[in-house]
């Protein structure tokens, strides 16, 4: 039996907060730097057919400033970020939703997943959600 396209969505959302929140405490993003992309993204949300391309323009300024010698926002991380944004706008095209509520509810996972992560010591990066969980469990 096919999964309900909701559903569908939503294990796309999961996997792609995942290997985002995976790859940023890979390469030591700050939590500051994930909780401004909400911001930044709910800045523009009002404007709803160029917020996600200012949030990408975001996530490039910040991958492109240095502090104490090393990106704000890594390269790998960055790239993530924005293949995934790319990817919510295809899947909010393709299924004629409003792609806002999508990335929001993206965004939203992407914080609880990288705050449930950034105390665990030994976590990989992966693109997958249950992957993420099997690990965070395997290690508590």
């Amino acid at each position: 039996m096919a999964m309900p396209r909701a559903e569908q969505i939503y294990r796309k959302l999961l996997d792609l907060a995942a290997s985002c929140a995976t790859q940023a405490k890979a390469e030591g993003v700050e939590s500051t730097q994930i909780n401004k992309l909400a911001e930044v993204f709910e800045s523009r949300a009002n404007i709803p057919n160029v917020a996600v391309d200012i949030l990408i323009a975001y996530i490039l300024r910040q991958a492109a400033r240095r502090e104490r010698e090393k990106p704000l926002i890594g390269r790998r991380t960055a790239e993530k970020l924005v293949k995934a944004l790319i990817e919510l706008k295809n899947i909010a095209q393709q299924n004629n939703v409003d792609v806002v509520p999508i990335v929001r509810e993206f965004l939203i996972l992407l914080r609880w997943l990288y705050e449930a992560i950034k105390v665990v010591h030994r976590v990989t990066t992966t693109d997958k959600f249950d992957d993420l969980i099997r690990q965070i469990v395997r290690l508590s």
